[in-house]
Formats: C-alpha cells, structure tokens, sequence
C-alpha cells in the first residue's frame, strides 16, 4: 500500500503523464512500422533449400501481429489525445482510459506472441535477430505506456 502511494504521489501530474504516454506509444509505433518494414525485406530473402516453410509462416504470422499492433496503438493515441480535449463527466474520461490500456495490452500480447513465433522458430539470419531484437523493444516500450496509463488511471481513480 505504502508503495502505491509513495509511486502515485512521485509520478508527473496527469497533464504531463498523459503526454508521456503518448510519446512512448507514438515511439512504439514507430518501432512497429521499422519492424513491418524488415519483416517485409526478410521475406524478399531468398530461404536455404534446407530452410523449413515454417519460417515464411512466422514471418507472416509477425506482419499480421504487427499491422494489428499499429491498428491498437493509434487507437490508444486517439484515446489519450481525446482525454486532453475532454471536460465532460469523469466515467466518460475513465472509459477513454480504459479503451487505451485495453489498445496497449492487447499490442503488447501481439508483440509478445510474435516474438516466441519468432525465437520458436529459429530463424537463422542477421536480419532476423534484428527482427526479434526489435519486436522485444517494441514489446517493452508498449509494456513502460501501460503501466504509465495504470498509473494515471489509479491516480484519476482516487
């Protein structure tokens, strides 16, 4: 208890945390359109005879995972740029919150999901180890937006 009030009264006010939020999901969609673009380039690699199909599966699988991440990730900056603009009830601006956490969380599980398609898979090239190195910060940058989105939540909650 005493560290949720310590982390809620250290953090920024709500102005500047919604910002923050923002910028690190703006980042993040940044890092997702880079990753489409490599994925893209990986499949215009011609595969070793040896090379199982299994590895143009994943890359399809990830380019899917991730046009769903960029679909999420806009959705959550729309929500978050909306509760700037907002002076009606406070349901109306928990519900915009919520729908931003809910946008986070769900790009976070499709990078989470692409990245163990991709270590499953083993893809053998320099290409793709950028891919994987990629998609793990994605993965993190989303992760450090939604838990600063629970923290405005619990601090607009109280």
């Amino acid at each position: 208890m005493c560290s949720r009030v310590v982390a809620a009264s250290s953090a920024p006010p709500s102005g500047l945390l919604n910002a923050q939020i923002s910028a690190v999901a703006s980042f993040a969609l940044r890092l997702t359109h880079s990753s489409y673009r490599l994925a893209r380039h990986i499949v215009t690699i011609p595969l070793p005879q040896s090379a199982p199909l299994k590895y143009q599966g994943a890359l399809d699988d990830c380019m899917e995972l991730m046009n769903a991440t960029v679909h999420e990730l806009k959705l959550c900056i729309s929500r978050l740029l909306g509760l700037g603009n907002m002076s009606g009830p406070s349901y109306i601006t928990q519900s915009q919150l919520m729908d931003a956490q809910v946008a986070l969380s769900a790009s976070c599980t499709y990078q989470d999901t692409c990245s163990d398609e991709l270590n499953d898979k083993g893809m053998p090239s320099a290409p793709a180890a950028q891919l994987r190195k990629q998609v793990i910060n994605t993965s993190n940058a989303v992760a450090v937006a939604l838990d600063l989105a629970n923290t405005l939540r619990q601090r607009k909650a109280s």
